[in-house]
């Protein structure tokens, strides 16, 4: 059992800022979030005694985000895959274009302890089943209508939870894109409509696709892209939206509790580095505070990110932010960081990454002091910086946490990764990866110590278009969580099979 050992938390730095061009930063995502499977189609030749060579146009990655995905460079290009016809097909007009797209995912899930013991059943197994299909329907670029449904099942599954494991038939996205303006790569873009949304590393707004039942919101927003014509490369967004509720049997509707707006800018140089800014607004209506009062939840965060990669082959990414507002009458001041290096091993066999990264977002020291420090982790995947048996999330927390990823074969990656966590402050709760307080101690007697996790982790690409995930997790409790209740130890098996198109 892994215990505290006056283990120093890291560092924090506020190294001015990130660079991730949204929703196209998936590049960056951390290994412990389940990988699309990218493109390896390289350029074919005809056979010798042709005397011309033809090239098959290579078709962009698969991205969380599906609308972000350009299939424009198939144009008139012969299609190695017959599953590449159905993308950007002329439709009657040659400047009429359409693409159709899907993807299928099947996974296990075995639970023992899910909450340390607490409630019941105390092991459950169960299948999640989520289906998509989109069309993308593409005018000379510059009216677009895109549409995405989806239909989540989780049969076998006994335990109640929140609702991110069923939703029949329902719309995750259904927007108008409006382009006026289009120059030398810049371009201004207005989208109204149904939309998920993702940036940066997604450690506050993501359209958590680990879950069975994904995120998205109603709303409108602006995008501008400029080129600094160095390579380099502008992505400024702007919106207000509301957050989509999940009914289950009945449509999904926006809402109205749950307001989010904001401004996102990031710049990618033309090398490896670049950085965000980023000034978020939400107000959530109906919360209770830390002091027991109800009432609306309205803060700003403004934040950074820095990252690089320029120093091969090391890697180093740096994030923080800061929020303040009022939270049923409180006054708000909490703020979170986050930092990770890494090295890898370009020269050896299974080329390891070894890297070392901190998480902290502040708690509340005080519940009755008129003043709140619970950080608001707005909409974030959780699941990938916290470990995937979902316990924790970014509130009130110390996580420090290493691993290694490596190549087992061509296809075949894995990854090994060891969290310990502590809360911020002894006498706020431990927050799960929903946001929800499940453990607390107001005494601050049964200390700070919420306990470690191990995660191990297997990645099979078949080929572009599917592949498998295996993966078994281990909580092992610490003082805190023995302090404040049941306290066995947590297991998570799963396996997963995804076919996208």
């Amino acid at each position: 059992m892994m215990r505290r050992n006056g283990l120093l938390v890291l560092v924090v730095t506020a190294t001015m800022l990130t660079g991730s061009a949204l929703a196209g930063d998936q590049t960056q995502l951390p290994t412990t979030q389940p990988a699309e499977t990218l493109s390896e189609m390289g350029p074919t030749t005809q056979p010798a005694d042709t005397p011309l060579k033809t090239e098959l146009a290579k078709p962009p990655a698969f991205k969380v985000l599906r609308f972000d995905e350009d299939y424009s460079v198939l144009d008139d290009q012969p299609r190695e895959s017959w599953l590449d016809l159905f993308k950007y097909m002329p439709i009657g007009d040659p400047n009429l274009r359409l693409t159709v797209g899907g993807q299928a995912r099947v996974r296990y899930e075995y639970k023992h302890n899910e909450v340390f013991g607490s409630g019941s059943p105390q092991s459950d197994s169960y299948l999640l089943t989520r289906f998509r299909v989109h069309g993308d329907l593409n005018y000379m670029d510059i009216i677009r209508l895109f549409v995405e449904g989806k239909f989540a099942q989780a049969p076998g599954r006994d335990r109640p939870g929140p609702l991110i494991f069923r939703d029949n038939a329902d719309l995750q996205n259904a927007f108008v894109d409006i382009t006026p303006w289009r120059h030398d790569g810049n371009k201004l873009t207005f989208r109204v409509g149904r939309q998920e949304l993702l940036y940066g590393r997604q450690r506050l707004i993501s359209s958590f696709v680990w879950a069975n039942v994904m995120r998205t919101f109603d709303g409108a927003k602006a995008m501008l892209t400029l080129t600094d014509g160095q390579g380099g490369k502008w992505q400024i967004d702007g919106w207000w939206a509301r957050l989509v509720r999940i009914r289950e049997t009945r449509f999904n509707p926006p809402d109205s509790r749950t307001q989010f707006y904001g401004m996102y800018a990031a710049y990618t140089g033309a090398t490896k580095w670049g950085y965000d800014l980023y000034a978020l607004g939400v107000e959530q209506k109906e919360r209770t505070n830390q002091n027991g009062r109800p009432g609306v939840d309205s803060r700003v965060t403004l934040g950074a990110r820095f990252w690089t990669k320029t120093i091969a082959p090391w890697d180093f990414e740096a994030e923080g932010a800061w929020q303040g507002g009022r939270f049923a009458g409180d006054q708000v001041s909490a703020w979170m960081a986050a930092v990770e290096g890494g090295y890898t091993f370009v020269d050896c066999t299974l080329k390891p990454r070894v890297w070392v990264g901190y998480d902290f977002a502040s708690g509340d020291d005080d519940p009755t002091d008129g003043k709140v420090g619970t950080f608001n982790q707005l909409f974030p995947l959780g699941h990938a910086w916290f470990g995937y048996i979902d316990v924790v999330g970014r509130q009130n927390i110390h996580d420090v946490r290493t691993g290694v990823d490596f190549q087992i074969i061509k296809n075949v990656k894995a990854g090994l990764h060891i969290h310990n966590f502590w809360l911020a402050e002894k006498a706020d709760a431990l927050y799960n990866a929903g946001g929800a307080g499940i453990r607390r101690d107001t005494t601050g007697d049964s200390g700070r110590y919420v306990g470690a996790e191990l995660d191990l982790v297997l990645k099979v690409k078949v080929d572009r278009h599917s592949g498998f995930l295996f993966g078994y997790s281990h909580f092992f409790p610490g003082d805190f969580i023995r302090g404040t209740g049941p306290s066995k130890e947590i297991d998570f098996v799963y396996a997963q099979y995804q076919f996208t198109f």
